[in-house]
């Protein structure tokens, strides 16, 4: 009992009719709709005892951060820059529908920068300077990550996001996007149960 996705398609309007024309037209005879797939690293979970308006999208909760998340660590960046690497190979991005060289991926710009700059993997100690260097050449990438001050006055990375293009059916019911949800979910699981506790903590969410 209770409410839940439908588990097929739901048509109201019977073949002959124009609207299900329209529909039939808009859901298959056009190009599949572009959204962005958001990975996180550094947020535990979002607060919503705060939320006074469930209605108001403006009220979006407050983030928990995970204090166990640390980029700056030499395992940290190994597995960041390996995620990023998964999902620019082919047949990743053929599972996942994502649109070729749409990745916005810090880790791997930061692991190319360093490589030529300085060393990869960084020292800990020089990846928040590090990091700035790459900013002030490459402002851009800013908002995809924030800073913190360590339990050792060290300054490192708060939360990282990775952004992907993924190609999907806009108006599909909730039964036909759950497999490609389950596909990135399963590779997050992968990812996760390979990388270090500093950087083992990787979450989806799509906008």
């Amino acid at each position: 009992s209770g409410l839940r996705p439908s588990s097929r398609d739901v048509d109201v309007w019977p073949p002959w009719h124009n609207t299900y024309k329209y529909l039939h037209m808009r859901d298959n005879l056009f190009e599949l709709h572009r959204q962005r797939v958001f990975l996180l690293w550094g947020v535990a979970t979002i607060d919503r005892a705060s939320i006074t308006d469930p209605f108001n999208e403006t009220q979006l909760g407050t983030p928990v951060w995970d204090d166990a998340f640390d980029a700056a660590e030499t395992d940290a960046q190994l597995a960041l820059r390996g995620a990023c690497a998964r999902f620019e190979q082919p047949d990743t991005q053929r599972l996942l529908h994502i649109t070729p060289g749409s990745s916005m991926c810090l880790m791997a710009n930061l692991s190319e920068w360093a490589a030529a700059h300085d060393e990869w993997p960084l020292p800990p100690d020089r990846f928040a300077a590090a990091l700035k260097s790459l900013l002030a050449v490459q402002p851009g990438w800013a908002p995809y990550f924030s800073t913190r001050t360590d339990a050792r006055g060290r300054e490192t990375m708060r939360h990282l996001v990775a952004t992907y293009e993924v190609q999907v059916q806009k108006h599909a019911p909730a039964h036909r996007k759950r497999p490609l949800y389950e596909a990135w979910e399963a590779q997050l699981a992968t990812i996760n149960s390979e990388a270090p506790a500093s950087a083992a903590g990787a979450k989806q969410t799509a906008g």
